[in-house]
């Protein structure tokens, strides 16, 4: 292999500068190889980049080296990439990095998607949070949205469903074998806690008790009122003075005085 000869200084100085500057913004060309064309020092195209800071919009992929001295102290590093392995992608091509944008516009395999995740357990918060899904401000919008009715009753089961995994979890909490009371407590304070909520979830299996006028799937209650008969009222009469006899003897004592 060939050893190139050293510029001299004058020789650098009459380097085309401007066509440098060009291939260096524009195009995907290594420090290392413009330097070549053009008969400077890698080092020497740091500097002036640093200087006029020039910027790179056209490397793609290229890898980070350990610099010269020279490089190091102007604070320049440079990229060396090669031209055939990484071709510029057309401006409609480009990748993206960074994170990826939340979806925000409904369909109903997503509305799908996140029901199953909260009817398997999760929260909306939590199902928010994975990759791929909305912000929880999105999804609560789409269930403030009249026109969005089948996903309301998909998200009203699913939250029904959660409340059964929630108690079954709870029961799984609860089966846990302990070794101190400490975790004893720990695990009661969980369990009752999924129990607590799971009966929010779900009411009508494990509330406590039904609201007063019946499930909400049913019909409300009919209270009628009718007039009592004369025996009726009679009756009523005689259980009260049988339970207050005081008001008896006050009513007799009044009688015969």
């Amino acid at each position: 292999m060939t050893q190139e000869p050293i510029k001299t200084r004058a020789q650098r100085s009459n380097a085309d500068w401007g066509a440098i500057e060009t291939l260096y913004k524009t195009t995907a060309i290594s420090v290392r190889q413009i330097a070549k064309d053009h008969g400077v020092s890698g080092p020497a195209i740091a500097k002036r980049a640093a200087r006029d800071k020039w910027v790179r919009t056209a490397v793609c992929g290229a890898q980070q080296i350990p610099v010269a001295t020279e490089e190091v102290q102007t604070g320049f590093n440079r990229e060396v990439g090669s031209q055939d392995a990484c071709k510029a992608e057309p401006a409609g091509n480009q990748v993206q990095t960074g994170k990826r944008g939340r979806k925000s516009s409904y369909t109903p395999e997503l509305g799908t998607h996140i029901c199953l995740e909260i009817a398997g357990g999760k929260s909306l918060r939590k199902v928010c949070s994975m990759e791929g899904m909305p912000d929880m401000s999105t999804v609560l919008r789409w269930l403030a949205d009249d026109e969005k009715e089948f996903f309301h009753k998909q998200y009203a089961r699913a939250c029904e469903a959660r409340g059964v995994s929630l108690a079954e979890e709870a029961m799984e909490i609860v089966d846990q074998p302990v070794k101190t009371p400490l975790e004893l407590a720990h695990n009661k304070a969980k369990a009752d806690q999924r129990k607590w909520y799971a009966s929010k979830l779900s009411p009508k299996r494990f509330g406590d008790k039904l609201a007063v006028g019946g499930a909400d799937d049913l019909p409300p209650v009919q209270v009628q009122e009718r007039e009592l008969t004369e025996a009726e009222r009679a009756v009523r009469v005689l259980n009260a003075l049988k339970s207050t006899p005081d008001l008896i003897a006050s009513l007799v004592s009044g009688v015969q005085g």
